[in-house]
């Protein structure tokens, strides 16, 4: 805090104006009486913080405020994770009892080749990163070809549609078969998709309903929202994207308009009752256009699939194997719809790391991945810990910050890869000083002969 001064001490004389060093005398003598006079106003210094990265500890930070219902839910998941942590580790030899045209044992790590071989029942894979956990998967699918299963029963669940024809065409390569192509792989979207138009006579809805994207999805909103002739007042109404961003997170996360509103934007807490107006205008546009947008494509999947008992039964009858990629980035929706699927045979397996879990903006609920062994007590836990990508001194970096989560899998990562230069951490006081040091870096490199392409930076995205 600067306290006020009195100026006409700092006044200089006209005498002392005169003479340039009895003026600068003057001057720093007036600066020094100031200073003393400030000083007694100044609190007692009681020690500054060090903020160097070297010498913070977990301790320096007060814990962060919780409720009691997130406590309780810490508790809870906590339990569950130990239930699981106490089950036996011990590396089970895995004997295959006939000839395979890929030979597993020398292409997979042990922990792999449990999660390859195991087919029947449910099945949750902790894959850190970098433990190649694609290789597993497409390994996986054609394990069970060779093993007599029809690839028209197998139901592969991606985050990507370019992930599924990745994993598909490495199987189909492996095997040398075009039988790999009958294996459905893609998208919760696209398999919503596929479904609901191929049993849209069962489930009573048009087979040639139009699918919107986001961006159209909040221009009909903009529609809906034109004809409710809003009163203009003291605060602007929410814009069309934040209406939409509003309506699709509380669908992803089944809860309601006013509880997305109250917990995340409360400033338009004035809104509420028109934004669910909109809603409801906009689900009725929706119907009388045979209009679906992304999230209607999940719900009316999950719906059916909970309400049509003889379509959920079709289904159960046509995918008797499942495996989901990324679980921790699945929404509720989303795993309501794995579990009605996978609730006739059991076979499922997600593979995933709840440390990996990065999508909760956009309604990704990680503790889908953690809640596994809840929905199914009987499942098998296997953890993929040996890394492929990074060396130990990452690793053990790394793994020292997943082992002081409150809550996850405990894993710990290794590697076979030697290096013994350690991960260094910098800190920057400005955007200048760090884009200088990493410019002399790329240039120290370069003097050493590494090329250039071998170099890499990541940056946060700041638009």
């Amino acid at each position: 805090m600067i306290y006020p001064i009195d100026n006409d001490k700092l006044q200089l004389s006209d005498n002392d104006s005169s003479d340039g060093e009895k003026s600068e005398e003057s001057f720093l003598a007036s600066i020094e009486s100031l200073a003393l006079r400030q000083k007694s106003n100044f609190p007692e210094n009681t020690g500054v913080r060090n903020t160097e990265l070297s010498n913070l500890s977990i301790g320096d930070y007060p814990e962060v405020e919780s409720t009691d219902r997130t406590d309780k839910k810490i508790d809870e998941l906590k339990s569950i994770i130990s239930a699981i942590e106490k089950r036996s580790s011990v590396p089970e030899e895995i004997k295959l009892d006939k000839t395979y045209s890929i030979n597993y044992k020398n292409e997979l790590n042990p922990a792999q080749l449990k999660a390859v071989t195991t087919i029947a029942g449910p099945v949750l894979v902790i894959a850190g990163a970098g433990s190649g956990k694609t290789r597993v998967i497409v390994h996986r699918v054609a394990f069970m070809m060779e093993n007599g299963i029809d690839p028209g029963d197998i139901l592969l669940l991606t985050f990507t549609r370019k992930a599924a024809t990745e994993m598909l065409g490495r199987v189909q390569q492996l095997l040398k078969d075009n039988a790999a192509q009958k294996v459905f792989g893609g998208t919760f979207h696209s398999f919503s998709n596929y479904i609901l138009r191929k049993y849209s006579n069962l489930l009573s809805i048009p087979a040639n309903f139009t699918i919107i994207d986001e961006e159209d999805s909040a221009d009909t909103i903009d529609l809906v929202r034109s004809e409710l002739k809003i009163e203009k007042r003291e605060k602007a109404f929410p814009r069309k994207n934040r209406i939409q961003e509003i309506i699709s997170s509380a669908r992803n996360r089944n809860l309601t308009i006013r509880a997305v509103i109250e917990d995340e934007f409360s400033g338009l807490r004035d809104f509420i009752g028109d934004i669910e107006l909109i809603n409801r205008g906009y689900e009725k546009y929706k119907k009388i256009c045979k209009i679906f947008d992304y999230d209607d494509l999940m719900d009316v999947l999950r719906d059916s699939l909970r309400d049509n008992e003889v379509f959920r039964k079709r289904l159960h009858n046509v995918y008797k194997y499942i495996m989901v990629d990324e679980y921790q980035d699945t929404n509720i929706v989303q795993k309501e719809i794995v579990e009605y699927l996978s609730a006739g045979s059991r076979n499922i397996l997600v593979v995933g790391d709840d440390s990996q879990s990065i999508y909760s903006f956009r309604g990704a609920n990680y503790e889908n991945i953690l809640r596994f062994p809840q929905k199914y007590p009987d499942c098998k836990v296997i953890k993929i810990e040996e890394n492929y990508r990074s060396n130990q001194k990452i690793l053990d970096f790394t793994n020292e910050i997943i082992l002081n989560a409150r809550i996850g899998y405990k894993k710990r990562l290794y590697s076979n890869i030697i290096n013994d230069v350690l991960p260094l951490v910098r800190k920057f006081y400005d955007q200048e000083s760090e884009a200088e040091f990493v410019v002399d870096k790329i240039l120290e490199y370069r003097e050493k002969g590494i090329a250039l392409n071998q170099i890499a930076i990541l940056v946060r995205a700041f638009w």
